[in-house]
């Protein structure tokens, strides 16, 4: 009975429906004919600079992308010119091929599985992101959603020049932005709600101000920074030809603004990016670190996931370009506080810096 069943072979190589014993593996046609040219042409394909960190996945719609280990593949699973193949195939051989595919079932349907559960945990995360920062819409999402791209173009923009018009205005959004961290943190992630009252509001005090200007980068343009929803903007000249210490306080965040705006993040990435702000184990005078690390996992095994699926051939370079950022936003807020305190020591009369509030001096640790 064993011998009449029909076997649902697959490539060894890339998965998609084998054709035959091949090489003495069983293959289907367009990895038979990879192997057979490479041999024959006795071909060298250039070693994948990612071979050593994170090979390729060859499957039926990236085999083509990289011969390198598209080839090293063959040969991992045992494909070799000099094997031959005649006659029925053992009934051991069946038998141990029979209990590979139940073990890739079994392993293909937790992995489904996983990949669900962290769709869903993305889908919360986006969710709670697009409700609470209305105003944060990626330059990729506007351009993809035509009605929301004609809206912004048709939309009068009146620029701003007064310096403390532009002081009250980004000490505005500064605040609400901050305000509206908290209610992302709790209607993202249920963990977070689950942690000690002490350690919520730890992780939203270093946070806040870091998420505040991920937020901020997305108003960024080449010309300055855009407020639609109060119709006005401030061009980047405005900002740098005024004194010193302007500019000095708004270089360096313009300057990490313009490095966000290159990764070309999704709005599902983004918010991703600032669950990952939050739930940071290594923050001071937290007390369960061991449970938001495992916050923190879940949200970086999400945002793999979203890189893999939107830039399958660039996800292994943005992943660390993403780290980056987070470790220069880490160096940003104390550079920030810094800029803070200095000017609070000087009296500035009409200045485009302006006077921090109670909420933000309590962010920034500043004595009232």
């Amino acid at each position: 009975m064993l011998d009449n069943i029909d076997l649902p072979m697959k490539c060894r190589v890339c998965r998609d429906k084998a054709s035959g014993f091949h090489y003495g593996v069983h293959a289907c046609e367009g990895c038979k004919g990879f192997f057979r040219r490479t041999h024959r042409m006795k071909l060298v394909y250039k070693p994948c600079p990612y071979v050593k960190t994170e090979p390729c996945k060859i499957n039926v719609s990236t085999r083509n992308k990289c011969q390198y280990c598209r080839f090293q593949k063959c040969l991992s699973v045992g494909m070799s010119h000099g094997a031959s193949r005649f006659g029925r195939m053992p009934r051991e051989e069946r038998l141990k091929i029979l209990e590979e595919i139940n073990q890739e079932a079994d392993c293909a349907s937790e992995e489904e599985k996983k990949r669900t559960v962290l769709r869903e945990f993305t889908d919360n995360v986006h969710q709670s992101f697009r409700a609470v920062f209305r105003n944060a819409h990626t330059r990729k999402e506007v351009k993809e959603n035509t009605q929301e791209q004609a809206a912004f173009n048709c939309r009068p923009m009146r620029e701003m020049i007064d310096q403390i018009e532009i002081g009250s205005t980004l000490a505005k959004v500064t605040n609400n932005n901050v305000e509206q961290v908290a209610k992302f943190a709790k209607s993202a992630l249920p963990q977070f709600r689950a942690l000690d009252l002490g350690d919520q509001v730890t992780l939203l005090k270093y946070s806040a101000f870091e998420i505040v200007l991920v937020i901020s980068s997305t108003r960024y343009t080449a010309d300055g920074l855009w407020f639609p929803e109060d119709g006005v903007y401030i061009k980047k000249d405005t900002i740098m030809h005024t004194n010193m210490d302007v500019q000095e306080f708004y270089e360096s965040k313009l300057n990490f603004f313009e490095k966000m705006s290159r990764l070309n993040l999704t709005e599902r990435e983004l918010a991703l990016f600032c669950a990952l702000l939050i739930v940071s184990p290594d923050r001071e005078d937290l007390d369960a670190k061991d449970s938001v690390e495992q916050v923190q996992e879940q949200v970086v095994e999400a945002l793999q996931q979203e890189l893999r699926q939107n830039h399958p051939g660039s996800h292994h370079i943005l992943f660390p370009g993403i780290i980056s950022r987070l470790v220069a936003l880490r160096q940003l807020v104390p550079e920030h506080i810094q800029h803070v305190k200095k000017y609070l020591l000087v009296s500035h009369d009409a200045s485009i810096l302006s006077e921090p509030s109670p909420l933000m001096r309590e962010v920034f640790g500043l004595s009232t």
